[in-house]
């Protein structure tokens, strides 16, 4: 079954894993939502509501990366804040290093000074 809603689950379970896991958990999942829902609908098509009840069974797409990545639970900065956390870091680093140049400089200057 093809529907724009699974293929959002998937990806928002997905993108928070590692780029070797994503493919086996996807075709897991894609499997395990289809299973349910022919077990739901015992023959019928399933319709959107079937596929919403489905999904809302499994859990919020976090919850369940977390389930299939067990290293998730022990990282102390997740996959999905890691670029903002690399990027703040480069500019406090960046601005830190501008300062203290700044600062010897200054002090630089302060004992030229006192020598003349």
């Amino acid at each position: 079954m093809e529907n724009d809603l699974m293929e959002r689950y998937l990806y928002a379970v997905t993108r928070r894993l590692g780029p070797k896991q994503r493919p086996d958990v996807a075709r897991e999942l894609r499997g395990l939502i289809e299973d349910m829902l022919s077990e739901r609908c015992a023959g019928a098509k399933p319709t959107e509501r079937d596929l919403r009840v489905v999904l809302t069974e499994l859990g919020p797409p976090g919850e369940l990366a977390r389930k299939y990545d067990p290293a998730g639970d022990r990282a102390l900065i997740g996959p999905p804040y890691f670029g903002l956390y690399k990027r703040v870091l480069e500019t406090v680093l960046v601005c830190m290093a501008a300062g203290m140049t700044l600062a010897l400089d200054v002090l630089d200057a302060f004992l030229r000074s006192r020598e003349a």
